[in-house]
C-alpha cells in the first residue's frame, strides 16, 4: 500500500479509539456536545503548541484563507458532530453510524466538481463493497425492523455531508498549508465557535478532575491532533474520493475497540464487514 494510504488508514485506526475517550467522559458527566467542545479546545491547543516548538511560521495565515479553517473547523467538525449527536437521539445509533458513512458519496461527487476527480468504476465499486460492510457491523441486517422518522434521517445524511466537507476544504488549503497548520487551525476555529455556545467554562470544577483531565488530553491527542494530521497529509497525495473510501477503516477499528474494551461479541455478519470494508480499500488503492 502506497505511503498516503497508509497515512489514511494509520489516521481511521486512531479514529477508531475515539469511543474510549468520548464514552469515558460522559459518564463523567460531560454531554455529547460539551466532549465535542472539550476535543476541538484540547487539540488545538496541542496542536498550537506542537507548531510553534517545531516552526512559528507554521501559525502564519492570511486572512484570506480563513475561509478554508472555517470550512474544515466550523462546517465540516461543529455541524457533522451536531448532526451525528441529533441522529443518535433520533434514530439508532447503529442507523446514525450508516448514514455518517455516506461521506464517501459526498466526497466522491464534490470531488468530481470541484478537483475534477473522475468517478470510476473502481471508486464505485469499491464504495458499495464498503457501504455493505458498515452496514454489517452496524448491525442493521436483512429482515430487521428499523423505522426512520424523516427528521433523524436527515441529521444522518447531514452528518455524512459534513464529515465528507472535511476532506473538500482541507484539499483546497492543502495547496498553501501544511498539515500541521490545517489541522491546527481546524480545531481552533471550532474551538472558538463551540466554547460559547456549549457553555463548557461553567464546568471548571469537573474539567479539573484528574481524571477529565487524562481522557480529555487522550481525546485531544490520540483520535483528533494525530489522526487528523495523518489524515491531511495523506490527503494531499491522493485523490479526495480514495481517501473517504480508505477512511471507512474507522468503523472495522471501532468494532474491534469494542471487542477488546468493551466485551462486545464478534457475529458472522461483522466479520464479513470486517471483510468487505479491507477488501474495499485494497480495491481502492489499486485501481
Amino acid at each position: 500500500m502506497g505511503y498516503h494510504y497508509l497515512l489514511i488508514a494509520a489516521a481511521a485506526a486512531l479514529w477508531g479509539f475515539i469511543g474510549i475517550f468520548v464514552l469515558k467522559l460522559q459518564d463523567i458527566g460531560f454531554t455529547p456536545i460539551e466532549v465535542v467542545n472539550i476535543r476541538a479546545v484540547t487539540a488545538g491547543v496541542i496542536l498550537a503548541v506542537y507548531a510553534y516548538l517545531k516552526n512559528p511560521a507554521l501559525l502564519k495565515i492570511k486572512a484570506e484563507d480563513f475561509k478554508y479553517f472555517a470550512g474544515t473547523g466550523i462546517v465540516s467538525i461543529v455541524f457533522f458532530n451536531w448532526c451525528y449527536f441529533t441522529a443518535m437521539k433520533m434514530i439508532t445509533i447503529s442507523l446514525a453510524v450508516l448514514l455518517l458513512y455516506t461521506a464517501p458519496i459526498f466526497v466522491i461527487l464534490i470531488s468530481r466538481v470541484v478537483f475534477k476527480e473522475k468517478i470510476t468504476g473502481g471508486k464505485i465499486f469499491a464504495l458499495c463493497i464498503t457501504l455493505t460492510g458498515v452496514f454489517f457491523i452496524s448491525g442493521l441486517l436483512p429482515g430487521m425492523d428499523v423505522s426512520i422518522s424523516a427528521a433523524g434521517f436527515m441529521a444522518g445524511i447531514g452528518s455524512g455531508l459534513g464529515y465528507a466537507l472535511y476532506s473538500i476544504f482541507a484539499k483546497l488549503a492543502g495547496k498553501k498549508y501544511s498539515s500541521i497548520t490545517i489541522s491546527t487551525y481546524t480545531f481552533i476555529f471550532a474551538a472558538i465557535f463551540l466554547t460559547p455556545l456549549t457553555g463548557i467554562i461553567f464546568k471548571t470544577d469537573l474539567l479539573l478532575q484528574s481524571e477529565s483531565i487524562i481522557y480529555s488530553a487522550g481525546l485531544g491527542l490520540i483520535p483528533t491532533a494525530l489522526a487528523y494530521v495523518l489524515y491531511t497529509k495523506g490527503l494531499n497525495g491522493i485523490e479526495a474520493g480514495k481517501a473517504a473510501v480508505t477512511a471507512n477503516l474507522e468503523p472495522l477499528v471501532a468494532m474491534m475497540t469494542g471487542i477488546l474494551f468493551f466485551g462486545d461479541i464478534l457475529t458472522g455478519f461483522q466479520a464479513a464487514g470486517a471483510i468487505c470494508i479491507l477488501g474495499s480499500v485494497m480495491i481502492i488503492q489499486k485501481s
